[in-house]
């Protein structure tokens, strides 16, 4: 026997807003009175906080359930690259992102054509692959080239998955080899 009930029998879901006041800014504090900017990447931490990319200011961001507060983990709200401490980073419409099996974030930044890492241990932002040159380049991270990656997945290895958009490809980060490969696609945009 099926216990399972029907859809109408379950009520309709609610939608409720997390973070956001609604009104284009920038703020922290509050998550109800935070000013956002075109927030597009999310995930949630080991530990049930939520982060979340924000392309318009430019940063990494954190909800904290348990105090309701919204802060910036990295970024200063103005585009540009840095890699070192959360406050002193610097991003460039960051877009998606994904938590590896460490709890870090691995973020995807459109305009600076890298893979970045924020260590959540150290608060620490890296670069994973790119070398902030729009371009196409499989091989070393260090060498290797971007344009415009915009979608992240984490698969069972824990290599990085990357939807390179401006390059028509699927890539991978291989965590093990520190190398990029590209998975699919010829570069040439069609069906």
């Amino acid at each position: 026997m099926d216990a399972r009930l029907p859809v109408g029998a379950r009520g309709p879901p609610t939608v409720t807003t997390l973070v956001g006041s609604g009104t284009k800014g920038l703020s922290n504090g509050p998550a109800a009175t935070a000013a956002l900017n075109g927030p597009l990447g999310v995930a949630t931490l080991p530990d049930g906080t939520v982060v979340f990319t924000e392309q318009g200011n430019h940063r990494l961001c954190r909800y904290d359930p348990a105090t309701g507060n919204v802060t910036t983990l990295a970024g200063t709200g103005a585009a540009g690259f840095h890699d070192g401490p959360g406050g002193t980073a610097q991003c460039n419409h960051p877009r998606s992102l994904a938590v590896d099996g460490n709890g870090n974030v691995l973020v995807a930044e459109w305009s600076n054509h890298r893979i970045r890492c924020f260590d959540t241990t150290t608060n620490n932002v890296s670069t994973l692959a790119g070398t902030g040159t729009t371009g196409f380049q499989d091989g070393p991270a260090g060498t290797a080239q971007f344009n415009n990656p915009s979608g992240l997945a984490i698969d069972g290895d824990g290599n990085v998955l990357v939807a390179d958009v401006g390059n028509h490809r699927i890539r991978c980060l291989d965590r093990t080899s520190n190398n990029v490969a590209t998975l699919t696609g010829t570069g040439t945009a069609g069906f």
